[in-house]
């Protein structure tokens, strides 16, 4: 099976972090509703981002619980990672029994845009090579 990757930018539509029993041990997943951006030139030749559309992304392991707590509902992120069609039997009644497909991603990495960011903080380094520095040296390296 070929790999199929993903690479978008686009806001989150809802999320949620749990953790889950995996073979025996609770793996962390932060699960994504995203709609990913495409941008194509309307009648006029403006851009319109217009074409979008939306993808469920699981994301997992000890990063997803960082990106979760800083996640919010509208945020611009940007997501890599492997795509698959997925479908199900729908259990609309207007349309009982009709396969359904959905495109799922399992991300690699999900990063934030600047849009809508007022500021960032950053931890300072650990590890004894920071020791007697100053914060706004430790700072910019």
């Amino acid at each position: 099976m070929a790999l199929s990757i993903f690479a978008h930018e686009g806001n989150v539509g809802s999320f949620e972090y749990k953790t889950v029993p995996v073979k025996g041990e609770e793996k962390s997943v932060l699960n994504v509703s995203f709609r990913a951006d495409v941008k194509a030139r309307d009648e006029s030749g403006e851009w319109s981002k217009d074409n979008g559309f939306w993808v469920d992304v699981e994301f997992w392991g000890k990063r997803s619980k960082a990106v979760a707590e800083l996640l919010k509902v509208g945020a611009r992120i940007v997501v890599i990672g492997e795509q698959r069609m997925e479908s199900f039997q729908s259990n609309d009644p207007a349309t009982p029994g009709q396969e359904i497909y959905r495109l799922k991603v399992r991300a690699d990495s999900i990063s934030f845009a600047p849009m809508g960011i007022e500021s960032i903080q950053y931890k300072p380094k650990a590890g004894p090579e920071n020791q007697g520095y100053p914060a706004e040296e430790q700072s910019q390296s």
